[in-house]
């Protein structure tokens, strides 16, 4: 839990000083902060301090935790994972749900399965967030993965309106993996339609850049994105020395940066590191050498899929053929790290 609280921090704190290094008060620019999807989030724009604008901003983020909230009663998401099957019914869901279902299940079939939506059974035994963690029993896990597997759903569209099948009673979906980078793309989307030119939307470390920075002498330069490094020292992590736990300073014009990391929720038993990156065949913690993965790319649901998805895969050595003009840095427990496509461009 410390490790999550203090992952978090530093990174919030170099997204912040970062963004406001240029800033002031009396500047066209303005940031705030706020607590939804159970983490911290922050949108800043560059050439206005319009508040009317930004809570525009925020409401509009505010209504996708009634979509894509897997615990949130009232949610979209909670209705389907708590509906009971009827033959020959399929449910009938909103076109947010549908595309974000429809792109994932392309990398659950490329990743073979390590990469599944659909582990919501086994990912609720895992309750990071108490602070007496305990593990689920073998017993448990083996059962809640009779209902875990991706090609037992499917999502189609007819006359207009969009549907999710599903083969077998208890088929649950996690989202967690997907949403942030989706309902970034949406945020952007809705900003440039408000005539937002620069901005920077941060979903708990979801890194999304509209156009470039606007300085305050009114010139423009891409963002300097900072990649936290889980394994420097924690004690530069302090917001006045914030050098020893960045990894890369990434330069960022129009794009997203998105990391999966065993740091962002974990819990330590019996001294055994248990982390919130599941392999969908084995209900387990994803085991190998592999840290973090951070991916840059265009599109956030883009971003979200494949910083999971090549985390899965990176741990059994495997490294998947990348979308067109997308870089990825891996982050290694022995602090090793590896580049991939156009990442060294943005260094």
């Amino acid at each position: 839990m410390l490790r999550r609280i203090t992952a978090i921090l530093c990174t919030v704190i170099i997204f912040m000083s970062l963004l406001t290094a240029c800033s002031s008060d009396e500047g066209r620019s303005m940031t705030r902060t706020f607590f939804m999807f159970d983490t911290v989030v922050g949108i800043s724009l560059y050439g206005t301090r319009d508040e009317a604008l930004m809570e525009e901003c925020r409401s509009y983020l505010e209504g996708f935790e009634d979509v894509f909230s897997a615990t949130r009663e009232t949610s979209e998401l909670y209705r389907i994972n708590h509906s009971v099957i009827t033959d020959g019914e399929d449910l009938k869901i909103g076109s947010d749900l549908f595309d974000a279902i429809r792109r994932s299940l392309e990398w659950c079939e490329l990743t073979e399965g390590r990469f599944d939506i659909t582990i919501r059974p086994v990912s609720q035994l895992y309750d990071f967030a108490t602070e007496s963690f305990e593990p689920p029993t073998p017993e448990s896990i083996e059962d809640a993965l009779k209902h875990v597997s991706y090609k037992n759903i499917s999502v189609y569209e007819n006359n207009g309106e969009f549907f999710l099948h599903r083969n077998i009673p208890g088929i649950m979906l996690d989202l967690g993996a997907v949403s942030k980078g989706y309902i970034s793309d949406r945020l952007k989307e809705f900003m440039i339609g408000k005539g937002v030119k620069s901005a920077v939307i941060d979903l708990g470390g979801n890194i999304m850049c509209i156009g470039d920075k606007i300085l305050e002498n009114g010139e423009e330069e891409a963002f300097n994105i900072g990649v936290y490094n889980p394994l420097s020292e924690e004690e530069a992590c302090t917001e006045n020395e914030t050098d020893g736990s960045q990894s890369i300073i990434l330069k960022i014009s129009d794009g997203c940066v998105i990391t999966s990391g065993i740091y962002q929720r974990s819990a330590e038993k019996d001294g055994t590191l248990y982390h919130h990156i599941l392999d969908a065949r084995t209900g387990l913690p994803s085991a190998g050498n592999v840290e973090a993965v951070s991916v840059v790319c265009r599109e956030g649901i883009m971003g979200d899929i494949l910083s999971t998805s090549l985390f899965l895969l990176a741990q059994d050595g495997i490294k998947a053929e990348l979308p067109e003009g997308t870089g990825v840095m891996y982050l290694y427990r022995d602090g090793s790290r590896e580049y991939d496509g156009c990442i060294r461009d943005m260094m």
